[in-house]
């Protein structure tokens, strides 16, 4: 065959099977629906598979994370479980089995509505090119996309419900995940149904693109054009965490930094200080106050340990410098947590550095909601007012000991 010969690519190649209900499914991502595919090949007549992350990523032309996403939302949506190595397997160092489950859908896509499949296929034989115009319609018509617009054709045009209906942004899978690792370190939120959301939503579609910076003064031109995807995103808001929630870290005086939402921290005109704080902290760590004190290099030690057995099934890495420090600023934080609540935490519980390291990790792990846990979140804000208060509530570790300083002052 020469080059730009017509050919039939029937028998021609090796071959990835992406069921059709699981293509016509409206609540994943087509990553997550290519990943199915590539599963199902790894299984051939098994109900389960095993391959490693790294190979599906290297399969798949994609980063780890994306990966780990994409098992996230077949997770979510049931159509695979997930089961992790235990016993000597983790110590095999063996790899997560992923199982296929049946799903109602299977029964029930044939009855689905024909008519969106028909213009899908219309739209398809039409398109002669994957350009600028596909990505964006990918971006802005995600599939898991879905109205909730429910309102009759002759509702009065201001009616509250459909007002209300009118005003919910509709955000795709894709940016979603951005938004929810900004949420995720406690930094400010905005109500999915306010103009800033729908803003955020917008800048950060042309952020993945490469088109955010395009209309941006001339200072900026080396980022014309420069598409930023989610591992230089979790870069950069891990190190404005840091600004913000961390003592040890400029600015001294946190107000201003604490008030800066997404669309300020992608850039903000107005700003005198800084413009863009997505660009600084992507290329630059912040500035600390000073040389950061370990007050206890046992349990800075004993989090690393932990980290690895807990969230890297034991595999031995060496950390960077600015790991590390996370790591010290989590076990400072930590040291401090339990002396501002001491009244509240038995001892009992909290006895020993190992104590201590067990539960803020598996703090951490409860509340991880399918993200890949970096060691940014041993130190984050939201790790200390939210994740830990909350395990040590549901494991009744705090309560039991109200409870049981309430009958001792009964007893008294």
């Amino acid at each position: 065959m020469k080059k730009g010969e017509e050919f039939c690519p029937k028998n021609k190649f090796r071959i990835c099977v992406v069921p059709d209900p699981i293509i016509r499914y409206k609540n994943l991502s087509w990553g997550a629906k290519i990943l199915y595919g590539v599963l199902a090949k790894h299984a051939g007549d098994d109900t389960s598979c095993f391959p490693k992350q790294k190979t599906l990523a290297k399969y798949m032309n994609t980063s780890l994370r994306s990966i780990q996403y994409y098992i996230y939302e077949l997770e979510k949506n049931e159509f695979i479980r997930k089961e992790l190595p235990t016993g000597q397997d983790r110590l095999k160092h063996k790899s997560v089995k992923y199982y296929f489950i049946w799903h109602e859908w299977y029964d029930n896509y044939d009855s689905a509505d024909t008519q969106n499949t028909a213009t899908a296929r219309h739209a398809e034989s039409n398109e002669c090119e994957v350009n600028e115009s596909y990505i964006n319609e990918v971006l802005s018509n995600d599939n898991t996309l879905c109205s909730t617009n429910t309102e009759p054709n002759n509702a009065p045009p201001h009616s509250p419900s459909l007002r209300k209906k009118q005003a919910e942004i509709i955000c795709p899978d894709t940016i979603k995940l951005f938004i929810d690792y900004w949420e995720q370190h406690g930094l400010r939120k905005h109500r999915i149904t306010s103009k800033t959301y729908g803003v955020a939503v917008s800048s950060l579609k042309k952020l993945v693109l490469g088109k955010f910076f395009n209309d941006k003064p001339s200072s900026y031109k080396e980022f014309y054009n420069r598409q930023f995807d989610l591992d230089d995103w979790r870069t950069a808001v891990d190190r404005f965490s840091l600004m913000v929630n961390s003592p040890d870290f400029y600015p001294k005086n946190k107000d201003n930094v604490k008030n800066i939402g997404l669309n300020e921290f992608l850039y903000n005109v107005y700003s005198k200080i800084e413009k863009s704080y997505f660009l600084k902290c992507l290329h630059t760590y912040p500035k600390r106050l000073d040389n950061i004190n370990d007050t206890n290099p046992k349990l800075t030690d004993i989090l690393i340990q932990k980290y690895k057995e807990t969230f890297l099934n034991g595999v031995s890495i060496t950390f960077s410098e600015e790991d590390r420090i996370k790591f010290t600023l989590g076990a400072n934080q930590l040291i401090r947590f339990i002396d501002e609540n001491r009244s509240k935490i038995s001892p009992h519980f909290m006895n020993t550095n190992q104590d201590k390291a067990r539960l803020l990790l598996k703090a951490i792990e409860e509340d991880k909601n399918g993200f890949d846990v970096s060691p940014g979140w041993v130190c984050s804000s939201r790790t200390f007012s939210h994740r830990l208060p909350s395990y040590l509530k549901k494991q009744g570790i705090t309560e039991k000991t109200q409870n049981r300083r309430t009958r001792v002052g009964a007893k008294l």
